[in-house]
Parts: structure tokens; C-alpha cells; sequence
């Protein structure tokens, strides 16, 4: 193989190693700022930063979206990148992203079986929640902080976006990999460890976790916002 192949199952790991480090890095700065808002303190750390709980709001918000748009973009080039695999890779590109070490690996399998699939299922979910957490801690801290400005809005604005363009990278990967399994199936030239019907289970139930989250992620939400914690 060349060296300078830009197709790789090393290359697509280690885009997936950068969306597990994104993730980490949000779930920290979003649960800080959902206790601190909680308990109306004074001030909080975020990555390093000291901010003051009744004028953070807007760089919060401007750090979130940052993260969010980074998940975007990496997960956008990990599904470029599981393209331009030739078929001599394409197998060993699949099963990096089906078992790397993520936690919350969105893509994760481990074999069939309900069981498999529900242990596979609960990052999808989770990841949603921590999106969700995210934005309750908005929520709560924009009742502590002086008024918002159209600045402001459009920044949450470009949180829920950049919300669902994450997702959708996820999806694009998924899909880009059932692709590759169902091309795969259809010619002897590429071998993948598995058929889309043996995943087909897990991606019912990753789905089902995904909406749960989204479900109970929103009642959460107005919940905070009705109430006015």
C-alpha cells in the first residue's frame, strides 16, 4: 500500500479517536455550567477559563458551538475518508469504527444478539444526553446572567444547528459504512466482518435509545425553562 494513501483504516480510526476527545471535552464545561447555574455561584472554570456566572452566558454558548462545530467536521471527514478506502481496506476501516474504544461509540458492534445490541445501543443515547445536558446548562445559566443580545441568539441558535449537524455526520458514517457492507455482500473483491442484516438489530436500537434521549432530553429542557430553576 502506499504511503501516502489517504484511505486508510488508520486514518479513520484516528478521525473517531478525535470525535471520543470532543465528546470528553464537552460533557466537562457542560456540567460544570449546569451546577454552577444550578447553585447561582459567583463564578466557574471552563477549559481554563474564569468566568463570571452573570455575564457568561455568551461565551459559553460561543465554546459549545465550537465543539459542536469540531464534532461536525471530524465525523464529516471520517465518512470522506471510509470512502477514498480501497477494498483491501475497506473491512479493516469498518471494524476499527464498529470496535473502537469510544464508550459511546454511536457505531458500536459486538455481535448479535438483543443483548449485544443493547449494550451497543446506549452511546447513541447518552451522546444525545450530553447535547441535552448542554442545553439545559444554557438554559438554567440564562437566568442568571444579564439579558441576551442578538449575539446571544443567534450563538444558541447555531447550538441547536450544529446539534443536528453533528447528528447527521453520525448518520452519514453509519450509512457510508452499511454501504460499504452492502457492496461488499454483492462481490467477492472486498471483504467486510459482517452483512447488514446482522447489524439491522443494533441499528433499530441505537435508534430507539436516540429518541428516548431526545424525548426525555427536551422534557428536561422546558422543564427547567417553565419552572424557572
Amino acid at each position: 500500500m502506499s504511503e501516502n494513501q489517504l484511505g486508510t483504516s488508520s486514518i479513520v480510526e484516528k478521525h473517531v479517536d478525535q470525535m471520543e476527545l470532543i465528546a470528553t471535552t464537552f460533557i466537562v464545561p457542560a456540567l460544570i455550567v449546569l451546577l454552577a447555574a444550578a447553585g447561582v455561584t459567583k463564578g466557574f472554570d471552563v477549559l481554563g477559563l474564569h468566568l463570571d456566572t452573570d455575564n457568561a452566558y455568551g461565551v459559553v454558548v460561543a465554546i459549545f458551538d465550537c465543539l459542536l462545530l469540531l464534532f461536525t467536521i471530524t465525523g464529516w471527514k471520517a465518512g470522506d475518508f471510509l470512502k477514498m478506502c480501497p477494498e483491501s481496506e475497506a473491512g479493516r476501516a469498518i471494524a476499527a469504527v464498529l470496535t473502537h474504544k469510544w464508550f459511546l461509540n454511536p457505531f458500536c458492534y459486538s455481535g448479535r444478539g438483543v443483548a449485544s445490541a443493547v449494550t451497543c445501543g446506549v452511546g447513541s443515547g447518552l451522546l444525545i444526553m450530553i447535547w441535552c445536558i448542554g442545553l439545559c446548562s444554557l438554559q438554567l445559566l440564562s437566568t442568571v446572567t444579564h439579558g441576551r443580545g442578538g449575539v446571544e441568539k443567534v450563538l444558541f441558535a447555531l447550538y441547536l444547528i450544529f446539534g443536528v449537524t453533528s447528528a447527521l455526520g453520525i448518520v452519514r458514517l453509519f450509512r457510508l459504512i452499511l454501504q460499504r457492507i452492502d457492496r461488499a455482500e454483492d462481490t467477492s473483491d472486498e471483504f467486510v466482518p459482517l452483512t447488514v442484516s446482522d447489524i439491522k438489530l443494533n441499528i433499530v436500537l441505537k435508534s430507539a435509545f436516540a429518541v428516548t434521549a431526545i424525548i426525555v432530553g427536551f422534557w428536561l429542557y422546558y422543564s427547567f425553562a417553565h419552572i424557572g430553576i
